[in-house]
């Protein structure tokens, strides 16, 4: 994914030799499935008048220093500001870095495009379970979570319903 390949290009200083690795790919894939999964759990606000934290701008301010900047955003992503701020706050500074900028479920079905997955069954499946749960047909509804595990789906219940991710 793009947004991929522009983290792992900030994660490096631009005087620094660049960490082109597999593994920092990885990592930086991992890193912005979490700054997804903030956003898609709460919404930033459309009228988002948070101010990038004074922090950010002091490490684009010395010598461009992403790497800090980074650092910066991953305290943010581990602190217990309240999640309607976080989640406005995060999507600031992806504003200003050009991250951040895919919808919100588009980035989780980006995973499952050169996959053989079929999102309609896998839909449908969840449609199921939810109806199974409902009935309380427990055992059901196990059965079907299964079924998703074994095509490297993961389930995440949340206020909003149920909501699926490939991680294959």
């Amino acid at each position: 994914e793009p947004e991929v390949v522009r983290l792992t290009l900030l994660s490096s200083h631009y005087r620094q030799p660049l960490d082109w690795t597999e593994s920092s790919l990885h990592q930086n894939k991992v890193l912005l499935d979490k700054l997804y999964k903030i956003l898609r759990d709460v919404p930033p606000q459309k009228n988002n008048e948070e101010s990038i934290p004074d922090e950010v701008m002091a490490h684009l301010c010395d010598d461009l220093n992403t790497p800090a900047l980074l650092a910066e955003l991953n305290k943010i992503i581990k602190s217990d500001i309240e999640p309607q701020k976080k989640s406005n706050l995060l999507k600031n500074i992806g504003n200003l870095t050009g991250m951040l900028q895919i919808d919100v479920n588009e980035w989780f079905m980006t995973d499952t495009k050169n996959q053989d997955v079929d999102s309609d069954y896998i839909d449908a499946l969840m449609i199921e379970r939810q109806k199974a749960r409902t009935d309380k047909n427990f055992t059901r509804a196990d059965e079907i979570r299964d079924e998703l595990n074994t095509l490297k789906i993961a389930i995440e219940d949340t206020p909003d319903g149920p909501k699926w991710t490939y991680v294959g």
